[in-house]
């Protein structure tokens, strides 16, 4: 497929249009509450982060293969990791962890009404998130940001930029040629309808976690939001910018199995032409056929909204 016509393609350049703002920053390492041993003290980790039921939750990943390096091995060992298709994973509640992670971050979430998780990893024991916001949220998040610098010492910012927009959107450092986007197109009623020109469409970027409802901003020039995603507490928060909670019955099921079985998402972003969405979702090649699984399942339990797969691609095909 010619990249130009690929829904994934196409929306990472949308992403920076959107969210136009870019925050990288670090903390001291995360570690088991009970031990000074620190995760990922001597290399590097990918993290996937989900909030479910009032809970957030850390998966640290590694690939398959990584037990033949003899640190990894002795951290996996350790942390008493599990290999769950393809990937070693360790999975726990951030209120299970050494120090205060999952509050600072909930409540970064839950404030910014744009702000999305788009990275996070450790690499030498110490603990980095990217989040990715409207500028919109500008002068709150500046105050805020100089605020926790002063609160907590281990907070360092290792960057806050307006987005560079070089297509490096869930991107995790070490595993750039890892990631791959499986895209999928649902509608009302099994109608799936046509698509339509850009123009007309409503681009959005999802958060990858459920608290009320899925956290969703989109950007649109008609000045409403499409019913398919069956949007509730919808605000405007700069012109053409609207941020909402989907309480689509698909996506919150896809969303919800997602966190049950430890899949690892980086993200979802997607458009909407009239009366049907496509979906795309980035993710580490490892775990496509896992998500394939899940969404069968998904699909299964919602017969009147089946979604069809319109393309698996790799980070791989985009590049020139």
């Amino acid at each position: 497929m010619d990249k130009k016509n690929s829904h994934a393609y196409m929306g990472l350049k949308k992403i920076p249009e959107l969210l136009d703002l870019e925050i990288l920053v670090s903390r001291t390492g995360i570690g088991e509450s009970d031990s000074t041993f620190i995760w990922a003290s001597t290399f590097m980790a990918p993290e996937s982060i989900v909030m479910l039921d009032g809970q957030m939750f850390l998966n640290l990943f590694l690939p398959e293969g990584s037990e033949t390096d003899q640190e990894k091995k002795i951290f996996l060992n350790r942390v008493d990791a599990k290999l769950l298709d393809g990937l070693w994973q360790v999975r726990r509640r951030m209120d299970q962890l050494k120090g205060d992670y999952g509050g600072p971050l909930q409540f970064t979430l839950s404030t910014f009404r744009t702000a999305v998780v788009d990275q996070a990893y450790i690499r030498n024991g110490r603990a980095y998130v990217r989040l990715l916001m409207n500028s919109c949220d500008f002068d709150l998040y500046s105050r805020l940001m100089l605020r926790a610098i002063r609160e907590r010492k281990d907070l360092k910012i290792e960057y806050f930029r307006k987005s560079e927009g070089k297509n490096t959107n869930y991107l995790i450092p070490g595993l750039e040629e890892d990631l791959c986007f499986v895209t999928m197109k649902f509608g009302t009623g099994n109608q799936i309808s046509p698509s339509y020109e850009e123009d007309d469409q409503f681009f959005f970027i999802m958060a990858n976690f459920v608290e009320g409802g899925v956290k969703t901003i989109g950007r649109t020039k008609s000045g409403s939001v499409p019913q398919i995603l069956l949007p509730e507490e919808v605000s405007n928060p700069a012109e053409n910018v609207y941020t909402f909670k989907t309480n689509n019955k698909f996506v919150l099921s896809l969303m919800r199995q997602i966190a049950y079985q430890y899949a690892v998402i980086f993200g979802f972003y997607g458009t909407i032409s009239k009366d049907s969405a496509s979906l795309t979702a980035a993710i580490p090649k490892e775990q496509v056929q896992f998500f394939l699984k899940i969404l069968a399942s998904v699909s299964e339990e919602n017969g009147d909204c089946t979604p069809l797969v319109t393309e698996i691609m790799s980070i791989k095909d985009f590049q020139d």
